[in-house]
């Protein structure tokens, strides 16, 4: 980013007409950013692991083969243009799996839809669970405001 940004800033400033600044970061927010992510890839990793386990035979599973493998395949299902990394993520996934010693290509193919299965389901519960809790707030939405409620 501190290559990237001040020319996408130039870029802006040419397209708006309009003066952007970038604040600076300090290197603190950049050490608690880095290592929180780190912790976070790590912990998605050791989930990714247990559910290895949990679902394929055997227990001979590679702590920092799953650590690679999901956070790998996460990352291209990411920058993948397919909505949601499809196909990507689970491609990658299948093909860093038996070549890191976590699972046999066969294991890696159910792994990854079972993985897949997961992830959209803890993308829509939590959705799901807000729009039944409705606004918490207790204030009107915009429609209520208008006068227009649905039963």
């Amino acid at each position: 980013m501190p290559i990237v940004a001040p020319r996408l800033v130039v870029l802006a400033r040419r397209i708006t007409g309009r003066e952007i600044a970038i604040p600076r970061v300090g290197l603190r927010p950049m050490l608690v950013a880095a290592a929180s992510t780190t912790i976070a890839w790590l912990a998605y990793g050791v989930a990714f692991w247990i559910m290895t386990r949990a679902v394929l035979p055997g227990e001979w599973r590679d702590l920092p083969g799953c650590i690679a493998i999901y956070t790998a395949s996460y990352l291209t299902g990411l920058l993948n243009p397919a909505p949601a990394g499809v196909g990507a993520a689970e491609g990658m996934m299948v093909l860093l799996a038996p070549q890191l010693g976590v699972a046999t290509t066969a294991e890696a193919a159910v792994l990854s839809i079972v993985v897949r299965l997961w992830r959209t389901v803890l993308e829509i519960v939590p959705g799901l669970v807000a729009l039944a809790l409705g606004d918490p707030t207790g204030e009107p939405t915009a429609q209520e405001s208008r006068g227009s409620r649905i039963p």
